[in-house]
């Protein structure tokens, strides 16, 4: 059997102290490096004494740095190498002399301080282990005055800064960190060389927009119709329990017309909840959410909107009517609607639906639907034009019509060309919108005109509203003279700015505004 046994091959010792040959290294515990086969053990020695080991790397390369601080003066550095696997070893390196200086000390590692976001709607210094939206943190620490420090991510070097006078420094990195976990340490380097790495400081950069939140209903809990509110539907409820979905941990913020209402947090299914603890005020309410990362401050991009009215109603009436009702062209029925049904549907005849309801009720939203003749008057060939009436019989009552009237599907009332105030002390608000929606042409004097028509008396108040609306020229409401209808006076006003007549039973008192 023949053995054979290789000889490792003499290593070379490249620098001590980052100084060449016969040279004054940086540091008094100098890193010598070299080169050597893959693999081999390198064993170093300062004359006789040995100063340490490293094992070559897969690249031929090695370093080491002494334990031991070296002493002032000239040192004779030689290297041997050993197969690991044969136990056989090289020659001696050729020697290297490196001298020490006097006074060249290796710093201490430095310190880092803290760690700052300056992105997003929190910023400030992140918790060690903590989030941060900052892709670009800034890194704060300290060391001694002019001395060179390198900040790494990992094993990465992101770059290098220097201490001030004062003993401190900082670091940002010139581009953005992947979102996902990061260790940085740093390192000082002076004439004595280089410190080991600082005490770590870990946290995570999450730089994700958080998805937008989810409103998945409204719920009144008060007055005899409770439970789910519909998108643009009314409610009695000043406090309603608004509920959504969002990512489980993060924070609900709920604003009202674009004010702050309060806060959620989402619970670990991913649902969240609340209630105002003040009252909404009665009116319209657009109600918006967005959600926000609680660790990082990142906010979604875009609110959801899902609006509401929320009219409290002292004592609540529905607007609404017996299903499926109809009237010949020539007849005039009259329905009288209490309580809460379906919907009244007129044809082509005159048609007169009352609201009654107990005194100091406010008719703005509901879920019925009544609308009188189905078929314009220049429909019908021949026959007189269907003239349907809204009549209020209760007292001391309010009927808004700036959510209720239209021409669509969705209107709650249409095809109403004429309001009874009843002569009860009740207010009818009125815009020019509502007179368009709900007039016709020519029906009362053919002057070309839409025409409306409010009926009442002594006591009854009607608030006519001077907003413009989109499409129609600037003006204002005018009173115009009086027109006799039905052996009935009634003062008229025009608008300035459209084709549009108001016909108001003379006694009924008018307020413009705004």
């Amino acid at each position: 059997m023949l053995t054979q046994t290789q000889t490792p091959t003499t290593p070379v010792i490249t620098s001590v102290g980052h100084a060449s040959m016969g040279n004054v290294a940086d540091s008094n515990q100098p890193l010598v490096t070299g080169t050597g086969d893959a693999g081999d053990l390198i064993m170093l020695y300062d004359g006789i004494r040995l100063l340490g080991t490293a094992v070559v790397s897969i690249d031929g390369t090695w370093s080491l740095t002494p334990v031991t601080a070296l002493k002032v003066g000239t040192h004779t550095i030689t290297a041997l190498a050993e197969n690991v696997e044969t136990g056989a070893g090289s020659n001696s390196s050729i020697p290297f002399t490196s001298i020490i200086a006097a006074g060249v000390v290796v710093p201490n590692p430095p310190t880092i301080s803290d760690v700052t976001d300056a992105v997003g709607p929190v910023t400030g210094p992140i918790p060690q282990n903590g989030s941060t939206d900052d892709p670009q943190p800034v890194i704060h620490g300290a060391g001694d005055a002019g001395s060179v420090i390198t900040v790494y991510d990992g094993p990465v070097m992101l770059g290098t800064t220097t201490v001030n006078t004062e003993g401190k420094w900082s670091f940002q990195p010139t581009g953005p960190l992947l979102d996902g976990p990061h260790e940085i340490t740093a390192k000082e380097t002076t004439a004595g060389g280089t410190s080991g790495p600082s005490a770590p400081f870990d946290f995570n950069v999450d730089t994700t927009v958080p998805p937008e939140p989810d409103i998945t209903s409204v719920t009144d809990d008060v007055g005899p119709v409770t439970g789910p509110v519909d998108k643009g539907g009314t409610t009695d409820d000043n406090e309603p329990v608004i509920a959504g979905t969002g990512v489980a941990g993060y924070t609900i913020n709920l604003y009202d017309n674009g004010l702050w209402l309060g806060s959620a947090k989402v619970d670990g299914s991913g649902n969240w909840s609340f209630k105002p603890s003040t009252p909404l005020a009665d009116g319209a309410h657009d109600i918006t959410v967005t959600q926000t990362n609680p660790a990082t401050g990142a906010t979604s991009a875009t609110p959801v909107v899902d609006e509401a009215t929320s009219n409290h109603l002292d004592d609540q009436a529905m607007v609404s009517a017996v299903a499926d009702l109809s009237a010949t062209d020539d007849a005039t029925q009259h329905h009288t609607v209490v309580g809460e049904h379906d919907s009244f549907v007129g044809t082509t005849g005159h048609d007169t639906v009352d609201l009654s309801a107990d005194a100091s009720t406010y008719f703005k939203e509901s879920t019925a639907h009544i609308q009188g003749s189905t078929a314009h008057p220049a429909e019908l060939a021949g026959a007189t034009p269907a003239v349907n009436v809204l009549h209020l019989t209760g007292d001391h009552q309010v009927l808004d019509l700036n959510s209720l009237s239209g021409k669509t599907s969705t209107a709650k009332i249409s095809g109403i060309e004429v309001i009874d105030l009843g002569g009860h002390a009740n207010n009818l608000k009125l815009s020019l919108t509502d007179v368009l929606n709900l007039g016709e042409q020519d029906l009362f004097q053919k002057d070309g005109k839409q025409q409306m028509m409010v009926n009442g008396s002594n006591g009854d108040t009607v608030d006519l509203s001077n907003a413009h609306i989109a499409g129609v020229t600037d003006g204002q409401w005018q009173q115009h003279g009086s027109a006799e209808v039905g052996g009935v006076s009634y003062n008229v006003y025009e608008h300035s700015g459209a084709h549009t007549e108001l016909l108001v039973q003379q006694g009924v008192q008018i307020t413009m505004h705004g």
